[in-house]
């Protein structure tokens, strides 16, 4: 019984441990969304400089640096959702790991609950 017991605490570790990483990879998940968001305002920059560039050759010089501020915004967003996205794809990997824990730990108390009561 002292086993199952130990087990039980086990699998409630690894069950936080599951809640805790499936958090990490929602948060993970909302930064690459608001990072696909800033990428998709800053393209939307992007668009309307290059609109104004054809405007007039004055005006093409200013909106042509708009354009590449806009663009290394874009390109940065980008490589932060890039990265947040690895984050969410390792803690999602975490909390498979932790729930194939979670299983073994329940099959072992079955197990000694079976042998219990033969």
């Amino acid at each position: 019984m002292a086993q199952v017991e130990e087990l039980m605490t086990q699998a409630g570790g690894v069950t936080a441990q599951v809640e805790e990483l499936m958090t990490q990879a929602g948060d993970a998940t909302a930064q690459v969304e608001e990072l696909m968001a800033q990428a998709g305002d800053a393209m939307a920059q992007v668009e309307e400089l290059m609109a104004q560039a054809g405007d007039a050759t004055a005006q093409a010089r200013g909106a042509t640096a708009q354009v590449g501020s806009s663009m290394a915004q874009a390109r940065g967003a980008m490589a932060q959702a890039r990265g947040a996205t690895t984050q969410a794809r390792g803690a999602t990997a975490q909390a498979r790991g932790a729930m194939a824990q979670t299983w073994g730990c329940i099959a072992q108390v079955r197990s000694l609950i079976t042998q219990t009561w033969e």
